[in-house]
């Protein structure tokens, strides 16, 4: 990684905003846990769990892709890819947005300085990774915001390797009929509709006929209760939701896993309800 042969690779620093002998002047500084490289324009750091990324990350935890994301450094920043097939990613700009990158999804650090991106773990584990794009930008370089966060929990014996080297949850149980209808009814408008929220309680259950809201919220939570016991971040916490039958306590966590595992697409909503209106 270190080779002077024109390589577009990104260099390790020894230090935070300090770079070694013959790196880029330019550069934005990468930083996951103890490592960090700077990026350098037209060079492009990985970051994920296999040993062939520059940064590595939750080596142990087989929830995350083996190449969750690359970062490429371009004139006025740096542009972030989330190159997994299941996994969003959590951005955050230090003065601007937060947003969720689906799988495939490219977005700028421009024209924000500070950019943390957040990969969910198994058990609620969350793995940091942090842009400082200043060397980029022209401004001068400082030390990233440190995350401080560690991964924790166990491996689950339900989540498995692909063959080819991406991960993807093979849940020990499937979602019935009753509860891959109200998914679908969930994320209709997110996969139908720009801008599309996931619908409520209410929404889902007038839209699949089911009896009333409470209906769907019952089989929607044993569902989200299961994945959760078997790994899947997000879908649970020590405080319940309140009873509300309107509640979106834990329903875009729901909807993003459902579209994230391919277990909803806009095939499946297709055959339960037809063409969209």
């Amino acid at each position: 990684m270190d080779a002077d042969d024109g390589s577009t690779r990104p260099r390790r620093s020894s230090a935070v905003g300090v770079p070694p002998s013959g790196a880029p002047v330019a550069a934005a500084v990468v930083t996951a846990g103890e490592t960090r490289v700077l990026v350098g324009r037209s060079q492009k750091c990985t970051f994920g769990r296999g040993d062939e990324n520059d940064l590595r990350i939750g080596q142990a935890d087989v929830q995350l892709s083996r190449k969750a994301g690359s970062i490429v450094g371009v004139s006025d920043g740096a542009l972030i890819r989330n190159l997994s097939r299941t996994q969003s990613i959590r951005y955050q700009a230090l003065g601007g947005p937060e947003m969720w990158m689906a799988p495939g999804m490219v977005v700028g650090t421009m024209p924000f300085e500070l950019v943390r991106l957040e990969l969910f773990g198994k058990y609620g584990a969350v793995y940091a990774v942090e842009i400082d794009a200043r060397g980029l930008l022209g401004g001068r370089r400082g030390r990233p915001v440190r995350s401080g966060l560690e991964p924790i929990g166990e491996e689950p014996p339900t989540l498995r390797q692909s063959t080819d080297g991406l991960t993807v949850y093979k849940p020990s149980r499937v979602p019935t009929g009753r509860e891959l209808v109200y998914l679908a009814a969930l994320c209709e408008p997110i996969l139908t509709q720009p801008g599309g929220r996931p619908r409520s309680y209410r929404q889902i259950a007038e839209r699949a006929g089911a009896k009333n809201p409470d209906t769907v919220r019952t089989t929607l939570d044993r569902l989200r209760n299961r994945l959760s016991n078997e790994g899947i971040p997000g879908l649970r916490s020590m405080d319940e939701a309140p009873r509300n039958e309107d509640s979106t306590y834990y329903v875009e966590a729901l909807a993003r896993w459902a579209i994230d595992s391919r277990t909803v697409d806009e095939e499946r909503v297709f055959e339960l309800f037809g063409p969209p209106a």
